[in-house]
């Protein structure tokens, strides 16, 4: 028997950063990328979801290093109890932050295993 999990009327934004979305260092098909996000952003804003941007920290050095011109979020945030900003070191989202517990405060839990 499989149990089911409530949805989560979540949005998690992933290094949506200036240095990223713009000028040379630029992902491929960055306006496309921006094109496509803002529009889940707003909608995710107007149904009244869990907005969460996870923002890198990088090396000294690094683009997206704090404090230069590439660190900041590239699209605005509207900071409130639905909406919040996490600052991350690593790759993985989940790894040294709390975005694991602001999800389980938003109602997710994780799939039981297959027993």
């Amino acid at each position: 028997m499989t149990r089911s999990v409530p949805p989560v009327e979540a949005l998690i934004v992933v290094d949506v950063q200036s240095a990223f979305v713009s000028g040379d260092e630029a992902v491929p098909a960055a306006a496309g990328l921006l094109a496509r996000i803002r529009p889940l952003l707003e909608r995710a804003r107007a149904a009244g979801a869990f907005v969460v941007h996870l923002q890198n920290d990088g090396e000294p050095g690094a683009s997206d290093e704090p404090g230069t011109p590439g660190w900041p979020l590239h699209l605005p945030v509207l900071p409130g109890p639905r909406e919040v900003v996490r600052r991350k070191t690593v790759d993985d989202g989940f790894e040294e932050t709390d975005l694991e517990e602001l999800l389980r405060g938003a109602g997710w839990a994780p799939r039981p295993s297959a027993a």
